[in-house]
């Protein structure tokens, strides 16, 4: 008997059936690695499907409400309610205009700040 399992047939055979298994083995760990990055990434895209729900929710329970509708109403189309009057606040207001203001503020620091307005 021991002749038989360790004669070069036998050894050969499961030379063979250790080399098939390995394949399979490794094909299967492959898999599982491919398997394993899908779960991830879509477990970071559910991650993120949750936030924007989150987001879409505020911006529904925003709009639901009548300051929510009102403040839409008023950055998008420009409204105004009956009665209201608008102020249009521009910004560059000539440096003569603040000068003849009659407060005229002297010093280091505004005569500093001054010199790096006019760098810029």
């Amino acid at each position: 008997m021991r002749k038989i399992i360790f004669s070069w047939p036998v050894i050969v055979i499961m030379a063979v059936f250790v080399l098939w298994i390995a394949i399979i083995v490794l094909r299967e760990y492959g898999k599982a690695r491919i398997a394993k990055s899908l779960r991830m990434q879509t477990e970071a895209e559910l991650g993120n499907a949750e936030e924007r729900l989150s987001l879409l929710r505020e911006k529904i329970k925003d709009i639901e409400s009548e300051a929510g509708l009102e403040k839409i109403f008023r950055e998008k189309y420009n409204t105004k309610k009956p009665g209201e009057h608008v102020i249009v606040i521009t910004e560059g207001a000539s440096e003569s205009d603040s000068n003849n203001s009659g407060t005229s503020s002297s010093g280091f620091l505004h005569d500093f700040w001054t010199a790096i307005k006019n760098i810029f």
